[in-house]
């Protein structure tokens, strides 16, 4: 008897949610729930390796809407595709090579329950599989995966070295949402994602400190910001997974903008922009300031969606303190923010300047290029909320924080990954990328292999500044691009230098590997911001800025050239733009070339 109405309690549940599922959601599909078959494969592997390393790499299987795919039962084979690191012809490299394998799956198709919490109930595979291998020879490196329903799909690049890496290639995303705000999942589900499902090395869940803003009560700050920072020190493990400390400032009411606050080490706190001491950038860093002289530990600030048209959601680039702004983040689900009308751009129909990466370039500041995700399904590392799958009554849940208010948003692009160049997998190691800038942004869950220098001093070194004696001195750009395997047929398609906010050179190489160079001889100009204005005789980078800067005036902008007291520090600044042929993109840069008197 019990074993009968525990069977027609599910059955109601199954029903119930699938009633809700296409009545009360933002999508009237029953395919997402019925049809999970697999569409495609994806591979992961370590971006890079030391020759004869052990090392796992993962197969996964999704579906149509880049689910893991619980009932595929394809059998899989590997080989392995080898270039020169320095001449990129191929080769055949010697490896250990796994056998070839059965995936074993679910009975039922159904989509309504993730194949990724399936598979610990039911000790099948359900759509993911891991595998050890070795390779022995130096090199750039794509696993191919072969099944036998047709489906072919390539790893990352895997860069292998015959000495120990100085510095490992490692990826993350660290700008995502739980329940705990207006996002989904128990804090639980959101890490176990990131770190077994999408395979980040290092990661952060980002509450928003403000989201009581909308629906009225005030829950203590403390308690949930408590709860934030223990899930992440429980995550984290030196060497094998980084969980930060981090939460978004989130500034939307009186128009200042979001960033995402990062700690270097295992506690910081929560200064509220709801609150009227820490309302703004200039209050926050002030109040930063002063936390970090007390703790002696450090902190960063990265600025996010900073084209947004509507003004409770860009940016105020007004704001700027090199002292907490080493990175802007150039692209996210909510799309890029490189440029007006630019590719992936926020939105195109009613952008004004002053908030995107070429306007705070423009102006001087010294930010470098990251992207993340902005997760807020619960799927930190893989959102799937540019697909049809971005329903509310999809695992992992959301009840908008402790509002019990069902909300998930819907999203047209991607989201998007840092890659950082560390000396180790440490809180300490990834902060040192982030701060300094030894880092590089991309799109989707795409992991291409990307390097740029400029008369050899590479992003991340010496500050990412190249000294030259007069100018029209010599500047060598070499770049590196080995492009994310994803599917068989996925090559580089352009290779984009942009000086000065200018694209002034690039390649359509259409192959997987790629080594550019271009020796600029141009004179160096620096360049102004030229889209300021002056109201009541105060200089605004645009209208409706919240502040003033009155070193600046129309005739003597803010400008890569300003030293604080004249324009004689020229500087130019160049950045790399790369497309993939299946529409993935990345940013890596920018380098400052500047005149040394």
């Amino acid at each position: 008897m019990k074993r009968e109405l525990k069977s027609v309690a599910i059955s109601l549940f199954i029903v119930f949610a699938m009633f809700m599922w296409t009545t009360q959601s933002n999508m009237m599909s029953y395919d997402t729930i019925l049809e999970n078959s697999c569409q495609r494969l994806w591979v992961h592997a370590p971006s890079t390796l030391q020759a004869g390393e052990n090392f796992e790499f993962h197969v996964q299987a999704w579906d149509e809407w880049e689910r893991l795919s619980s009932i595929y039962d394809g059998r899989v084979t590997f080989e392995l595709i080898s270039y020169n690191i320095s001449t990129l012809e191929n080769f055949t490299a010697p490896w250990s090579a796994p056998g070839a394998y059965r995936f074993t799956g679910a009975l039922i198709e159904q989509g309504l329950f993730p194949a990724y919490k399936l598979s610990s109930l039911n000790g099948k595979d359900c759509g993911r599989h891991g595998f050890t291998a070795s390779i022995f020879a130096e090199g750039i490196h794509y696993i191919k995966v072969t099944d036998d329903q047709g489906h072919v799909a390539l790893s990352n690049p895997i860069l292998v070295w015959n000495d120990t890496p100085k510095l490992n290639l490692y990826w993350g995303d660290i700008h995502g949402h739980s329940a705990l705000c207006d996002g989904s999942g128990y804090l639980e589900d959101v890490w176990s994602f990131a770190k077994e499902v999408a395979y980040m090395d290092f990661a952060a869940v980002t509450t928003h400190d403000d989201y009581t803003d909308y629906f009225g009560s005030a829950p203590d700050f403390g308690v949930l910001w408590e709860l934030s920072k223990a899930a992440a020190n429980r995550w984290n493990s030196p060497n094998e997974f980084v969980a930060l400390v981090a939460y978004e400032w989130t500034q939307q009411l009186k128009g200042y903008g979001h960033m995402c606050v990062y700690y270097e080490g295992a506690d910081g706190p929560m200064f509220s922009a709801s609150y009227p001491q820490y309302e703004s950038q200039d209050k926050l860093w002030a109040a930063l300031r002063e936390w970090k002289a007390a703790s002696g530990s450090d902190v960063i600030t990265i600025p996010h969606h900073t084209g947004f048209k509507t003004q409770w959601m860009y940016y105020d680039l007004s704001y700027y303190d090199p002292e907490f702004v080493p990175l802007i983040e150039i692209y996210s689900a909510h799309g890029s923010s490189e440029m007006m009308n630019g590719l992936k751009s926020i939105d195109t129909e009613a952008e004004i300047h002053g908030h995107h990466v070429q306007d705070a370039l423009s102006m001087g500041y010294q930010v470098g290029l990251m992207a993340s995700s902005d997760s807020h399904d619960g799927r930190l590392g893989h959102p799937i909320h540019h697909t049809e799958a971005n329903n509310r009554f999809q695992y992992p849940y959301t009840m908008m924080g402790l509002q019990g208010i069902a909300f998930r948003f819907e999203e047209d692009r991607e989201g998007g990954l840092i890659g950082v160049y560390a000396e180790n997998l440490t809180r300490k190691g990834i902060f040192h990328a982030l701060k300094t800038r030894s880092c590089f942004g991309s799109t989707h869950v795409s992991r291409p292999l990307l390097n740029f220098t400029i008369n050899g001093v590479a992003v991340g070194q010496n500050d990412s500044t190249v000294y030259v004696s007069s100018l029209t001195s010599p500047r060598l750009i070499e770049v590196l691009v080995a492009a994310d395997g994803d599917v068989n047929d996925n090559l580089i398609q352009n290779i984009t230098l942009v000086r000065n906010n200018v694209d002034i050179n690039f390649t359509t190489p259409n192959s997987l590997v790629c080594r550019y160079s271009f020796n600029d001889t141009a004179v160096l100009t620096g360049m102004n911001y030229t889209h300021g204005v002056e109201i009541d005789g105060e200089y605004k980078i645009y209208p409706d800025a919240h502040k003033s800067l009155p070193e600046y005036s129309l005739d003597q902008p803010p400008s890569t050239n300003w030293n604080g007291t004249d324009y004689s520090d020229i500087t130019d600044v160049y950045y790399v733009r790369v497309t993939q042929s299946n529409g993935d993109m990345a940013w890596i840069g920018p380098i400052w070339v500047k005149l040394k008197l």
